[in-house]
């Protein structure tokens, strides 16, 4: 909040509906071209380059979906490789052929077990290992 402004630097706008007009929406990944301070934006919550240090060492799950037009999954793997630079044990499972929604519904019940497991203590079996995409439709 106090380092990038993107509402200010969109003009006069202050809503969500007025800054991701139809144009921001079909470009994404160029939104910092279209409002300059969205890269300020990107980078203050990109855990690859964010200044804020990581708080817990808890354990981290991470669903990406290879055809997601909302969160690209290159940035996320970015992320994740960072987070495992710190020390953090990250699983990433990125579903192949899948959109944003799809990946997220596809893998719930995975996504529960994996919850599950790290409560009753089960260590990752492969913590950073960051695998290829895989078929999430199971």
């Amino acid at each position: 909040e106090s380092t990038c402004n993107v509402l200010d630097a969109a003009g006069e706008v202050d809503t969500l509906a007025g800054l991701f007009t139809p144009s921001v929406r079909a470009a994404p990944g160029t939104w910092d071209s279209i409002l300059p301070d969205w890269g300020c934006a990107y980078r203050a919550s990109a855990l690859e380059y964010t200044a804020i240090p990581r708080g817990v060492d808890a354990p981290v799950l991470m669903v990406l979906a290879e055809e997601d037009r909302l969160v690209p999954p290159a940035p996320p793997r970015d992320d994740a490789a960072a987070l495992c630079e710190q020390g953090a044990a990250v699983e990433l499972l990125e579903c192949a052929g899948l959109d944003h929604e799809e990946a997220g519904l596809s893998t719930l019940d995975r996504q529960v077990d994996w919850v599950e497991a790290r409560l009753r203590g089960e260590p990752l079996e492969a913590p950073c290992a960051l695998p290829p995409p895989e078929d999430c439709s199971l």
